[in-house]
């Protein structure tokens, strides 16, 4: 029976879809602190997989994170593993489609922007600098698969257990 580990920091019932489907492929989960990731082959942990539950959490890592990230990604590197980032969703299917996301932290700066140059919304406090495109966040991340050899993944969240499967040769 094949047994994937799943990462002890990878927060309780985030994961149910993904962890019954690998129930219903018969496969036997094991909760251990991976090195890098959230996922990997207990048999053959050369490739980690790191879940990312939408766009913002990836741009929360990249841009606002940025040295833990990369902490994690030089880590992979150096250690031989290589970090597969599955991003869940239903739209983006590659790295090159990302500066089509729109980012809901600049939409919002520049509502509240455009609402206080009319006099409104003075009480909300707004950075000077609006937050990064989605064109820098993609360059971002394309920036880190070059540096650190790190593969951006894509799938619709309910196909999540299927693709970390396929990625895991299982």
């Amino acid at each position: 029976m094949l047994t994937l580990v799943q990462d002890t920091r990878e927060q309780a019932k985030k994961h149910d879809h993904v962890l019954k489907h690998f129930q219903a492929e018969g496969i036997k989960v094991v909760r251990s602190k991976l090195y890098v990731g959230d996922y990997t082959r207990l048999d053959k942990q050369d490739i980690c997989i790191d879940t990312k539950k939408d766009l913002q959490e990836v741009y929360g890592n990249i841009i606002l994170h940025n040295v833990r990230f990369k902490t994690e990604c030089i880590r992979a590197k150096e250690a031989g593993i290589q970090l597969v980032i599955l991003i869940a969703d239903e739209h983006i299917r590659d790295v090159n489609e990302v500066h089509t996301w729109v980012n809901p932290r600049l939409r919002k700066w520049e509502n509240v922007r455009a609402a206080q140059e009319k006099g409104k919304l003075l009480n909300v406090k707004l950075s000077p600098k609006p937050p990064v495109s989605s064109e820098q966040l993609q360059r971002a991340m394309e920036t880190m698969g070059e540096r650190y050899g790190v593969q951006w993944q894509f799938c619709p969240k309910e196909d999540t257990g299927k693709r970390i499967l396929e990625i895991l040769g299982c």
